[in-house]
């Protein structure tokens, strides 16, 4: 082998070696800067995300008072009277909350009394069986009795077949 050849060789495995080596530096760089970027993208679309739910919760914050006690609504609700339901929760009650759901829950052993309404076609809408196993289930914090919490609870419940927007307050009677 003649020097000349050799000087090539080792010429053109030098420049492999070079750029090999520069492929691996500049993947590290360039990737972790991504994968930086990425995250501060995907943090900050979260943040937006979040405070987009939040503002949708603050519409619908309900305060219980004493004087829906006094005038027997939950006492309806708790003796299963589910006629009160539909005389005393109507369209422009759901419409002004931007409510798709109104559900009583006395305890996860007992079925969710309640109703839905569709905001956008005007029509009544099934409570979903997965929300009703959701709430049996003993775990629940949405059916958890004031006892165990005597605090609302705010977030969102995933299901199967849907994602919704919830809001649950103990009934402090």
């Amino acid at each position: 082998m003649t020097l000349r050849r050799k000087l090539v060789i080792a010429s053109f495995l030098i420049f492999a070696a070079a750029i090999v080596i520069m492929f691996f530096i500049s993947e590290a760089v360039l990737m972790r800067r991504f994968e930086d970027l990425e995250e501060q993208n995907t943090s900050q679309n979260i943040q937006r995300a979040t405070s987009a739910l939040y503002t949708d919760f603050s519409t619908i914050s309900i305060e219980f008072s004493s004087l829906m006690v006094e005038s027997e609504s939950f006492s309806m609700v708790q003796s299963g009277d589910d006629m009160y339901m539909k005389i005393s929760v109507d369209q422009p009650a759901f419409e002004t909350m931007r409510l798709n759901y109104i559900l009583f829950v006395m305890s996860p052993a007992t079925p969710p009394q309640g109703m839905g309404f569709d905001l956008e076609t005007g029509e009544p809408l099934p409570i979903p069986t997965t929300v009703v196993q959701e709430l049996a289930r003993a775990d629940c914090p949405l059916s958890q009795s004031p006892s165990v919490s005597d605090k609302s609870i705010t977030g969102i419940l995933t299901l199967e077949d849907s994602t919704l927007l919830v809001q649950s307050y103990p009934i402090l009677a």
